[in-house]
């Protein structure tokens, strides 16, 4: 690996977007490698492409690593070059952005404006995960909201479970036929699941998350599975104790899984057995 980034400097711009879009994509965080990548096309910026510029907003997020000095240079050439921006450039930059929780207004702006014209042109994984990223951040402005209704109403035989889930949150005036939609997959999803410890400690429920194609169902989605499961709304009392364990976890950190090893999430704060079970 020394060996590896001691050559580096001698990477086009592609082969080191390449490389940490490859790391972000096995879902493992080499740090390390991302500041040296960082390092190097931070020098070079002028020279990157759209999707040179998308695939490290990507890789970073994959990995949940906010490197500010690098996303703010490249939202300055992002906004240069926006106009050669295809829709999977547009998506993935904002998605990366709502993902790490970064603000970059400008860059939005020019995002937003260019999603609005080709709202049409976007594929249905792309049109929804914009939409999340706009609603999880500062909102979509009237115009990009409108685009997003006219493309839900006219695609909704089209859509997943996961474009569903994530859409049923951001579009408010079609969640209700979403989540109509979306029932029949919770249903099932439910009926799936592993009823033995036996079946629980195979690939059971890796085939029933297969079958489904979501890994959450967003915050509606969500709470229409746990009412079918039996699980109660959880206490004001248990809201603050998931957030104190929530501050507590990120203070805390692991600087040994920060710096490198394969990503994952932390789900004990949220445990089912921390709701009341009715």
């Amino acid at each position: 690996m020394q060996e590896s980034m001691a050559k580096l400097p001698e990477f086009a711009m592609q082969n080191l977007t390449n490389t940490a879009w490859a790391y972000a994509a096995l879902g493992f965080r080499n740090k390390p490698l991302l500041e040296a990548v960082a390092e190097q096309t931070l020098g070079n910026r002028s020279e990157l492409i759209p999707q040179e510029l998308s695939n490290m907003f990507w890789a970073c997020a994959k990995v949940g690593h906010l490197d500010e000095e690098l996303f703010n240079a490249f939202a300055t050439e992002s906004m240069r070059l926006i106009g050669e921006y295809i829709t999977q450039d547009l998506a993935n930059t904002a998605w990366s952005f709502a993902t790490l929780r970064f603000l970059h207004g400008p860059l939005l702006a020019k995002i937003s404006e260019a999603t609005s014209a080709r709202a049409a042109d976007f594929e249905r994984q792309e049109l929804s995960n914009t939409a999340w990223a706009f609603a999880l951040l500062d909102g979509a402005d009237e115009r990009l909201m409108t685009a997003f209704q006219r493309e839900v109403q006219v695609r909704l035989p089209e859509f997943d479970a996961q474009a569903l889930s994530n859409l049923s949150d951001s579009v408010p005036t079609c969640a209700a036929e979403l989540l109509r939609r979306l029932d029949p997959l919770l249903d099932d999803f439910v009926r799936s699941m592993p009823k033995t410890l036996g079946e629980w400690s195979g690939n059971g429920f890796t085939q029933v998350m297969r079958r489904v194609g979501a890994d959450n169902f967003g915050r509606a989605g969500t709470r229409r599975l746990f009412e079918r499961m039996g699980v109660g709304v959880a206490s004001a009392e248990f809201a603050q104790r998931a957030v104190r364990r929530i501050d507590l976890a990120k203070a805390e950190g692991d600087y040994r899984l920060e710096t490198w090893g394969l990503v994952h999430k932390r789900l004990g704060h949220s445990s089912y057995g921390m709701f009341k079970m009715e």
